[in-house]
C-alpha cells in the first residue's frame, strides 16, 4: 500500500444508508427505520479514536442528517470522494449501497483507501473485499482501528495487525483475531466525537455503556461477534459520556442489555452514579425480563430518569421461544411488561414472526395479548431473519430474488421460506396487518389512559410518555401505509407470491382474500 505524502490524511467516516436496488445516494429504502435519527455510536466511536490518535484531519458524514434524509448532494460527494482514507461502518442492511459508495469512490479516487467494519463486513468479509474494499476491520475496531490508519500513512506493512483481512495478489489474507477489549480498556479508549450538526439534529444522545450478551438467541447476531460476552464500561465513564448530552435531551444506552440477572448489582452502581452526579435525564435502554424481578432495582432506575424500556419478548409461544434459544419463557416476558407498565415505564416490546413452532393459533394468541390493558406501549414486529454468521443463517435457506439485496435483511421484509401453516405473501401480510392491529386508535387511547395516571404522579415523566405513546403510533402508521404503496414493496411482495407458487409446484395455495391457508 503506497505511503500518503502529507502528514494528516483527509479521513472520512462514514454509513451509506440503505437504498432500493443498493445504489448510492438512491432511493432509501421505505422500512421501519427510515427517517430515523439515531446516531451512530460506531461512527462515533471510531472518529474518537482517530482523533485520540492524533489525526486532525477526520470527519463524519451521516446521510440520515443531512437536510435531505440519506440523499448527498453533489458537493457532499465530491468532499467526500477527496478523502485520502474512507472508514465504513457496515450492516447486512447496507451491504450492497456501501459496495456501490466503494465503486463510485475507486472511479474519482483510484489510490484512496476503503476501510470497512462493523457486524456486516466481520461476518461476510470476502463478499465485502471483493466487492472493492481494502481492508476489513473484524470485531471490534477501537484499537484497531488507528493501527490501521497509521500503517497506511506510513506505508508499513499490514501483517502485524490483528483482526484485519485484505487481499494481497488476490488472494484475501485473514490476520490473527484480535480479543475483545477488556471492560478496563473499554473505559479507557477515546471519547466518542459527534460532529455539530449530528448534535443539532439527532433525536437522541447514543452513549455505548456495555457491550455483547449472555443470550444465545440463534437468530441474533450480537451472540456470535461477542461470543456470548458480556462487558460494561465503567459507572464514572459512562457518566462521561452522557455528560456530553444537552441538559433535558434523551440519552439512549444502545447496549443489548442494561442490566442482565448477574451484573445487576454493576448497573445499580451505575444509576446510583448518575443520581449522585446529577446526571438524572429521560433515558432509554434495552433490558431483558430479569430487569423487572427486583422492584427496589426498577424504582432506582426510575429515579435515575430511565422512563422506556426495549425488550425482545419475541413470541407470546414458548415452544416457539424455546425453538430460537430464548432464555426466557414467554409468562416471564409477558409479567416483566405488565410489572414495568404498573411502574411507570414505557415499554416497547419485539416480536419475531415466523419462528418453527408459529401457527395461525400463535399469531391468534400475539393479537389477544395486543388487546390486553398492561401490554407494551409499543411494539416492533420483526419476520425471521437469516442474517449471515448466526445459527439461523446458517440453517434456512435465503430466496435467490433476495440475495442481491442485502437492503431487504431489515427484520420487516421475509427473505427465507416461513413454517409450513403459513405462504410467504400470507406471512408477509400477517405482519402488517399486525403492525395495524396493534397501532390502532383503541390501543393508542388505552395507553394514553393508562399513562395519564403516571402524568398525575409526575408530570415530566408523564409528559414524556405520553409524547412518546402518540408518537410512536403516528410514526407506525405512516410507516405501515408508506410501505404498502411503495411499487418496491409491491415487487418484493410479487416476489414473495412465485415463491408460494414455486414451493406448491405451480398450485397456488393461499386465498386470494387472506393470503393464508388459514384465516387468521
Amino acid at each position: 500500500m503506497n505511503r500518503i505524502e502529507h502528514d494528516q490524511p483527509v479521513i472520512t467516516l462514514t454509513n451509506p444508508v440503505p437504498t432500493e436496488g443498493g445504489k448510492f445516494n438512491g432511493k432509501v429504502t421505505n422500512d421501519a427505520y427510515t427517517e430515523t435519527r439515531v446516531p451512530s455510536s460506531s461512527l462515533a466511536a471510531i472518529d474518537g479514536v482517530l482523533k485520540g490518535a492524533g489525526f486532525t484531519k477526520v470527519s463524519t458524514e451521516d446521510s440520515r442528517f443531512y437536510p435531505k434524509y440519506g440523499n448527498s448532494t453533489p458537493d457532499d460527494i465530491k468532499r467526500i470522494f477527496q478523502s485520502d482514507i474512507v472508514g465504513i461502518s457496515g450492516t447486512n442492511r447496507n451491504a450492497d449501497s456501501s459496495l456501490d459508495f466503494t465503486h463510485e469512490y475507486k472511479k474519482q479516487k483510484p489510490d484512496g483507501v476503503i476501510i470497512a467494519g462493523g457486524f456486516g463486513p466481520s461476518m461476510e468479509t470476502e463478499k465485502w473485499l471483493l466487492g472493492g474494499v481494502d481492508i476489513v476491520v473484524r470485531g471490534e475496531g477501537d484499537i484497531t482501528a488507528s493501527l490501521v490508519v497509521n500503517a497506511i500513512k506510513n506505508g508499513d506493512s499490514l501483517e502485524n495487525i490483528k483482526g484485519i483481512s485484505y487481499l494481497r495478489d488476490g488472494k484475501i489474507i485473514n490476520n490473527e483475531d484480535n480479543p475483545l477489549l477488556t471492560e478496563k480498556e473499554l473505559s479507557e479508549v477515546p471519547l466518542p466525537f459527534y460532529p455539530d450538526y449530528i448534535k443539532r439534529k439527532r433525536r437522541l444522545h447514543t452513549v455505548n455503556e456495555s457491550r455483547g450478551c449472555y443470550g444465545k438467541c440463534k437468530f441474533c447476531c450480537v451472540t456470535v461477534a461477542y461470543g456470548g460476552t458480556y462487558r460494561m464500561k465503567t459507572p464514572e465513564r459512562v457518566a462521561t459520556e452522557i455528560a456530553d448530552s444537552r441538559n433535558g435531551e434523551p440519552v439512549f444506552f444502545t447496549g443489548d442489555n442494561l442490566a442482565p440477572r448477574s451484573r445487576r448489582a454493576d448497573s445499580r452502581r451505575l444509576a446510583d452514579t448518575l443520581i449522585n452526579r446529577k446526571l438524572v435525564r429521560p433515558y432509554l435502554a434495552q433490558i431483558d425480563a430479569s430487569f423487572a424481578e427486583d422492584l427496589d432495582f426498577v424504582r432506582l432506575w426510575k429515579k435515575a430518569g430511565l422512563f422506556w424500556v426495549f425488550k425482545g419478548q419475541e413470541s407470546t409461544n414458548t415452544l416457539s421461544l424455546n425453538n430460537v434459544g430464548k432464555a426466557f419463557t414467554a409468562e416471564q416476558g409477558i409479567n416483566a411488561t405488565n410489572i414495568l407498565r404498573k411502574e411507570g415505564f414505557g415499554v416497547h416490546d419485539m416480536f419475531i414472526l415466523g419462528i418453527d413452532g408459529d401457527t395461525p393459533e400463535t399469531i391468534k394468541m400475539l393479537k389477544d395479548y395486543f388487546r390486553k390493558r398492561n401490554k407494551a406501549n409499543t411494539g416492533q414486529l420483526f419476520l425471521l431473519t437469516p442474517l449471515i454468521g448466526t445459527q439461523v443463517g446458517r440453517e434456512k435457506p435465503i430466496f435467490d430474488f433476495a440475495k442481491n439485496e442485502s437492503n431487504l435483511f431489515d427484520g420487516q421484509h421475509l427473505v427465507t421460506y416461513p413454517p409450513p401453516e403459513f405462504t410467504c405473501v400470507g406471512l408477509q401480510d400477517t405482519a402488517v396487518g399486525l403492525y395495524l392491529d396493534l397501532f390502532n386508535s383503541k390501543h393508542l387511547l388505552n395507553t394514553i389512559l393508562t399513562d395519564s395516571k403516571q402524568f398525575l404522579l409526575d408530570r415530566e415523566r408523564g409528559k414524556k410518555l405520553l409524547a412518546f405513546d402518540i408518537a410512536s403510533h403516528i410514526y407506525a402508521r405512516k410507516t405501515v401505509a408508506s410501505m404498502k404503496k411503495d411499487p418496491y414493496y409491491q415487487d418484493f411482495r410479487e416476489n414473495l407470491r412465485r415463491e408460494d407458487e414455486a414451493k406448491t409446484a405451480g398450485k397456488v395455495i393461499f386465498d386470494a382474500k387472506t393470503h393464508n391457508k388459514i384465516e387468521l
